[in-house]
């Protein structure tokens, strides 16, 4: 199945109880982070068994309405449990309808909404989401390519593909101001200096602070150049030295949008 890829902030939704100071349960709804932060999500439901244990896997997007008023929207690409039931063996399309269901009961303030994010098979999507994708007005970066009969995973990294033109790809590293290093994520914090390809130039990253950096790679030659665009607030750790090994063995590779269409006609 084929979907937009939304650049947001991930985040699953919980629904569920917590002991108020009468300890008494509460309901409550709430964001939980990549990096472990739990903050309040403006969602509520009349529904008791949401609050048995319903959890939500998606991304908080913030949009700027006319009036300059911030919107947030959350956009969910799949359901984990609903009403204290796992539903992680069952298929993507049945999780989808889980999460559809799910969202029914659902309330939202009035300065948010949640929507269901749009798979359809990828023969009959692939086509329109690289329109899509090269259009002048698109705020996506990419396309996700999930498979249709799988359960979930610990991780996605293996049965989900991600495309992106190559100028819209990057990586997120760690930068350490006191050692003036770059370094990945677990399993082992590599440099990523390891990695031939790669190179960074220190004056780039002088005034930054430790932290994740999402970096663009700039194609130099026969290397690849890491810039620093923005700090990835939201995640605790930086890609693993496979994932960067992967990431510039796409782009060698360079595969067009011909082939990949070409995979599912």
């Amino acid at each position: 199945m084929v979907s937009m890829k939304i650049d947001g902030v991930r985040a699953q939704l919980i629904f569920g109880h917590l002991p108020n100071e009468n300890g008494k349960d509460k309901d409550y709804c709430a964001f939980i982070q990549r990096n472990g932060y739990v903050t309040y999500a403006p969602f509520f439901s009349k529904e008791a068994s949401l609050f048995q244990g319903t959890l939500l896997d998606g991304e908080v997007v913030i949009t700027k309405e006319e009036n300059g008023k911030e919107r947030l929207s959350y956009q969910v690409f799949d359901a984990i449990a609903v009403n204290g039931w796992s539903v992680g063996t069952l298929s993507l399309e049945q999780r989808l309808e889980q999460a559809k269901t799910t969202m029914e009961k659902i309330c939202c303030n009035p300065s948010a909404n949640i929507a269901l994010k749009p798979f359809v098979e990828a023969s009959l999507g692939i086509d329109e989401c690289l329109k899509k994708l090269v259009s002048p007005n698109c705020m996506s970066d990419g396309i996700i390519l999930a498979p249709t009969i799988d359960g979930l995973n610990a991780g996605r990294l293996m049965n989900y593909y991600k495309y992106k033109p190559e100028h819209k790809i990057t990586v997120d590293v760690k930068w350490d101001e006191e050692s003036n290093t770059l370094r990945c994520g677990k399993p082992g914090f590599e440099l990523v200096e390891e990695l031939e390809d790669i190179f960074w130039v220190q004056d780039d990253f002088k005034t930054k602070k430790n932290g994740i950096y999402e970096c663009i790679i700039n194609r130099e030659n026969e290397k690849f150049k890491l810039i620093p665009h923005h700090r990835r607030h939201d995640k605790p750790n930086a890609n693993s030295l496979f994932v960067l090994q992967r990431t510039l063995q796409n782009i060698k590779e360079g595969i067009t949008p011909k082939e990949l269409k070409a995979l599912f006609s």
